[in-house]
């Protein structure tokens, strides 16, 4: 992940705060191929399914252990009943992929990521 750690004497005051981010959530994501680990990257959260493609399953599986080594905090989770877009949808059959999105809140609360104000 590039980003920028802010230009200190730039004109526009935007330019000169750090462009990076505070986490990384990665929900059901693309091939794994597209993402690398080293250390001093942002904590890092996953959801995928089970039932995804190989390269995103375990791909993810596998980034995880890539985050770990770089020790760059990480969260995996893989749910068995779960294929790729399994989404948020609130009002469907409630499955354990379905509750990510408060596994991501748990998450960034353990890490102490969210603010008081937010939870």
């Amino acid at each position: 992940m590039k980003n920028d750690q802010g230009q200190k004497d730039a004109a526009d005051p935007i330019e000169q705060q750090s462009s990076r981010p505070d986490f990384q959530a990665l929900i059901y994501p693309g091939t794994s191929a597209l993402f690398s680990a080293e250390k001093g990257m942002p904590p890092l959260f996953i959801a995928a399914g089970y039932h995804d493609r190989q390269d995103i399953s375990e791909g993810m599986a596998t980034l995880y252990l890539k985050y770990k080594a770089a020790q760059v905090p990480a969260e995996l989770h893989l749910y068995a009943n779960a294929g790729h877009g399994f989404g948020y949808k609130p009002d469907a059959k409630p499955t354990a992929a379905a509750k990510w999105p408060q596994r991501l809140l748990e998450w960034l609360t353990d890490t102490g990521l969210l603010r008081d104000s937010l939870k």
